[in-house]
Order: structure tokens, then sequence, then C-alpha cells
């Protein structure tokens, strides 16, 4: 972890990140196993404040703890969070089922949390972007009701970038893609 990062917010997007894995499936995240790995120089202010920003998003998304682990570790912060779900078979979206005629949709707009990195590696201003890199939000809610319509085919948590995330599921789904991006947000 980078010292740059509040440990709220190391708790808030460990437990963030994963949460919007499952609901990038359709599905509902229920339970939480959290595990971290803590060098004895780390204080035990920061993992109070660690557990702080996990437990009100925990809180905040019925998301129970149900069991982990702590350990030492030799020099590094190393979390490790294993979350349970559940959806009904017919509203888990695989990569693999995208169909031709599906429309390529984002729920938020993209590059605030590269953004938001850029401008804390150079000690720049950028405040919703640092916001949004410190802070992601799950989209729980969104994705579960996505996976319930019958017409979303496909769906995927965007990390590595729009183009990069497209082509895991044009390359597992066997087809091609068409962007019309508007002028104005190029």
């Amino acid at each position: 972890l980078s010292d740059d990062i509040p440990p709220t917010a190391a708790g808030h997007k460990s437990l963030a990140t994963n949460l919007s894995d499952i609901a990038a499936m359709g599905g509902v995240s229920r339970a939480a196993l959290l595990s971290i790995a803590l060098p004895k120089d780390v204080s035990a202010e920061w993992a109070e404040d660690f557990m702080k920003g996990f437990n009100a998003l925990a809180a905040r998304e019925n998301i129970a703890l149900i069991g982990g682990d702590t350990s030492k570790s030799r020099h590094d912060v190393v979390i490790s969070i294993t979350i349970i779900g559940e959806a009904p078979n017919t509203n888990i979206k695989y990569r693999r089922n995208a169909k031709a005629g599906d429309v390529i949709a984002v729920t938020r707009p993209l590059g605030a949390s590269a953004a938001g990195l850029r401008a804390i590696i150079h000690k720049e201003k950028n405040k919703e972007g640092i916001e949004a890199h410190y802070w992601p939000q799950p989209e729980c809610a969104l994705g579960a009701f996505l996976g319930a319509q019958a017409s979303v085919h496909a769906m995927l948590d965007v990390s590595d970038g729009l183009v990069q995330d497209l082509k895991h599921i044009l390359h597992q789904s066997g087809g091609g893609a068409t962007l019309d991006i508007p002028e104005n947000l190029v």
C-alpha cells in the first residue's frame, strides 16, 4: 500500500473493488472473508482506521464479515478478500454471452480513478479524481438489477480501461464491436 492512501480509504477500497466484481456478474454480495498481514511498523490506529473504512462500506451494502485471518508480514501490508455472493443462474452474466446487437454501456464516467492516481503520483490537485481513486463506489444495486434483465447478456467490471476490458468480452464471446463515441467525449 502507498503511504499516500488514508487507512480508512484503503479499507473501503479493498472491499469496494471486490464487491464490484460480484455486481459485474449480476450477483448480490452477502458476506466477506478478510485476511490481512501487517508489518510490525503499522500502528494499531492504522489498523483501526482501515477497519472503519471496511466496516462502513460493509454496513452500507449489508455485507457480513464472517471470518478471515490476521498475520504478520515482513515489509508490506497484504490484503486478501473473498466475497460470497449469490444470484439465480438466470441472472449471472458471463463475459462469454455477448450477442450481436448488444449495446455497450458504462455506468460511470471512465478515467476518473486513473486521473486521480496520476494526480497522486505527480502531487497535483484533482480532488474528484483522487476521490474516485481512493473511494471507488461499487454498483451493487445496479449490478443486481442488470443481472435480472433478460436483455442483458454479458457484463464486466471495467478496471483495465474500456478497450482492454471490452476485448475480454469480445474474445470470450467470439464477436466484434463498433464504438460510436460522440465528439464531445473524445
